[in-house]
This record gives structure tokens, C-alpha cells and sequence, in this order.
């Protein structure tokens, strides 16, 4: 008895010395660090609330209209909907980001809309669900997947994301001090216990220590540019299309995300792009890569299109539907996005993504319903960690 006793002692007055020492750290930290780069998205936007799983997602039964909504009662844009599909109907579920989601348009102008109609005048019953969400990463959807494909029962999964994978890492729709946390690290982080997680997200010397090791592990050429453009190196936005390649012999030229800081670098965005083909496969789902198309970028290849040559998934490059019709139209690709905007499609952009989605789905007879529930296997849980 009187072993233990020492012991709680000394673990007591150990407990009290780490304590110390850490509030003195954190009061000189306070002191001469400075905070934290803002986050450059400063919140949730109106239709969203913090997940624990997700980081964020759609508030269910946001009932507005205009550029946030409506959220329907299961959490996606657009009417409400039955959670059980109706005997013999197609569902497709629409994974992707702000250009899915379908920023600065209405819900009934949207790819996914699009999409709907124009299958169902080919005598298919099929319903589309939008499952995009504003500023959400490769990384969230596949999250996502794992989480909801057994409520869903999806037929086929289309997943459209890039550019939120190439951000820096205060570019999320969360406010959090996470800076120099890629999207893993901070998916980790709230799933820790919420007194740990408090620390993180408050504590000026740990913060401190974070963005110290990150501005020395971010890459060369983002360091060079934000000291040339007298900005910070984590809140840097390298715009990774205009660092883009082109070897010798190849009709595309190939495009690398070398700097380390950023949501998703590479071998973390080929996980969850891997994780969204194993959660679909085992489950008999069929998944479509659609390869995005944004004003600023242009034809590339990357790791979405090795992947999908690799493992035979069919992808579509929503930059040959785009600079097709503009070849027919006299068009330039600018007109295809909101203007000023260098990400997301307007009206007509989406009308002609929806239509090639559509032409794409039809003329490669992807439109045919799975087996039911009971003939598919388990869940995959493949998640970078």
C-alpha cells in the first residue's frame, strides 16, 4: 500500500511539472508567436455544420433557395427524396466538390439536375443525387462513401474532384486553426478525444511548433514564391495548373503537386481515390472518374487518370466535353464559367456537363441496375490513416 501511495505521488508531482512547464511555454509562446495564418475560408458557409467524421457537411432541411440550397432532409441539394430506391429504378450518386454542388447557380441548373433529365427522356428511370459539398476534399468523399453507400444503394458513383486536393492547408470550410495539417491529419484530429483536440485548436505554442516544422517541410518553389510575393508559405496558393509539364512524346502533359502543405498532397489523394474504388468495388457498384475542368486548368494527365488506366475505371474528361462544344459553338472556354470566377461553371457550363455525362453513360451502356443487397460484399475501409 505504501508503494502505491509513493506512486500516486509521484505521478502527481510529475503531472504538476508537465503542467507547468507546459503553461509557461504557452504563456512565452502567447508572448513572442505569432498566431496562426487565418483560415482562408473564415467558416461554415450557411447550409453546413461541423462533422465529427466529415469535417463538414450539409445541414439537413436547410430549407432556402438561391446559391444554399434547398438541403433536403437527407443532407443533398435538391427536392426531398425516398432513402429506398423504387423497384427498378437507377440510382446514381454524384461525389464531388463546389462545381458539384454547383456554386453561384440554382439546384435545377446543376450538372447532376442535368444529368437526371436528360437520361430519363431515354426511357431510363433514373434518379440522380447530389452529394457534392462546397470545399470538400477527395479525402471527405471517400470518408463520405464508406459512411453512407449501404443507406444509399448507389447503382453507379461518379466522383468529380482536383482542385480543393492542391490548397494549402488553411483553404477549408471549417474554423480551425489548420494550418500545416493536411486533410488526414486533421480528419485524425477530430476524432481524437475533445480535450486533445481543444489543445490543438487553442494552444498558441503547439500551434507554433506545428507551423514550424511545416514552413521546413514545404517545398522549395513554394517557399521562393511566397518570399518573392512577401506572403506566408502555408497560406501560399501555388496554383498547381501553372506548373504543369510536358515530357518528351506525350500528348498531355503530366501534372505533379510537389509541395508537401497542401490538403491532399499526391500519395494521400492516390489513397482516397483508391478508397473510393474499393468501397464501390466491394460492394458491386460501378464508379465513373470525371476528370474536372476549370477555367484555369487545361488537359492533363495525373494521378485520377493513372488510376484509372491501371484499374480500367471509366473516366471522363469533362475538358474534351467543354472544348467540344466550344469547337461546335464558336465558343471560348471562359464563357463556360462564371464570370471572374476561375473554378466553378455557370448555367451553361453545366448544361453541357450534364449532357456529356449523359452522352457518356449511354453510348458505354453504364446505365444498368446492380444486384440486390444481398449479393454484394462488405464495405471497404481503405482510408489513408
Amino acid at each position: 500500500m505504501h508503494q502505491y501511495a509513493n506512486l500516486r505521488a509521484k505521478l502527481t508531482v510529475a503531472a504538476c511539472f508537465f503542467l507547468g512547464t507546459f503553461a509557461v511555454l504557452e504563456i512565452v509562446g502567447r508572448i513572442l508567436l505569432a498566431p496562426p495564418p487565418p483560415n482562408s475560408f473564415p467558416g461554415l458557409s450557411p447550409n453546413e455544420i461541423a462533422h465529427d467524421e466529415l469535417l463538414w457537411h450539409h445541414q439537413p432541411g436547410f430549407d432556402d433557395g438561391g446559391e444554399d440550397g434547398p438541403i433536403n432532409n437527407l443532407g443533398f441539394r435538391g427536392p426531398e427524396i425516398s432513402q429506398t430506391k423504387s423497384p427498378g429504378q437507377f440510382r446514381i450518386l454524384s461525389l464531388g466538390e463546389s462545381s458539384s454542388y454547383g456554386t453561384g447557380v440554382g439546384w435545377q441548373e446543376t450538372y447532376a439536375y442535368v444529368l437526371e433529365k436528360k437520361i430519363n427522356t431515354q426511357e431510363h428511370d433514373v434518379q440522380v443525387i447530389n452529394a457534392g459539398v462546397r470545399a470538400w476534399s477527395t479525402l471527405q468523399s471517400a470518408r463520405f462513401l464508406e459512411l453512407k453507400i449501404d443507406e444509399l444503394q448507389p447503382d453507379l458513383v461518379l466522383v468529380y474532384h482536383e482542385v480543393n486536393d492542391f490548397l494549402p492547408t488553411s483553404h477549408r470550410g471549417i474554423n480551425l486553426h489548420g494550418s500545416g495539417m493536411n486533410d488526414v491529419e486533421v480528419m485524425a484530429l477530430y476524432k481524437s478525444r475533445r480535450w486533445f483536440r481543444w489543445i490543438i485548436q487553442n494552444s498558441r505554442f503547439v500551434a507554433g511548433i506545428r507551423l514550424i516544422i511545416a514552413r521546413a517541410r514545404a517545398s522549395t518553389i513554394a517557399r521562393i514564391t511566397a518570399e518573392f510575393r512577401k506572403q506566408d508559405v502555408l497560406s501560399q496558393p501555388i496554383n498547381t495548373y501553372f506548373n504543369i509539364h510536358r515530357a518528351q512524346n506525350n500528348k498531355k502533359p503530366w501534372l505533379s503537386n510537389p509541395n508537401p502543405i497542401v490538403r491532399l498532397p499526391t500519395p494521400l489523394r492516390e489513397k482516397a481515390l483508391q478508397s473510393l474504388i474499393n468501397t464501390a468495388q466491394s460492394r458491386g457498384v460501378q464508379i465513373i472518374f470525371l476528370h474536372p475542368s476549370y477555367r484555369i486548368s487545361r488537359p492533363h494527365r495525373c494521378v485520377m487518370t493513372r488510376i484509372a488506366r491501371a484499374q480500367k475505371i471509366p473516366l471522363l474528361e469533362m475538358d474534351d466535353v467543354i472544348y467540344s462544344h466550344a469547337a461546335r459553338t464558336g465558343r471560348h472556354k471562359a464563357e463556360y464559367f462564371i464570370f471572374g470566377d476561375k473554378v466553378h461553371p455557370n448555367q451553361l457550363g453545366h448544361a453541357v456537363m450534364g449532357k456529356g455525362i449523359a452522352d457518356f453513360l449511354l453510348k458505354n451502356n453504364l446505365i444498368h441496375p446492380q444486384p440486390p443487397t444481398g449479393t454484394r460484399g462488405p464495405a471497404a475501409t481503405t482510408l489513408p490513416g
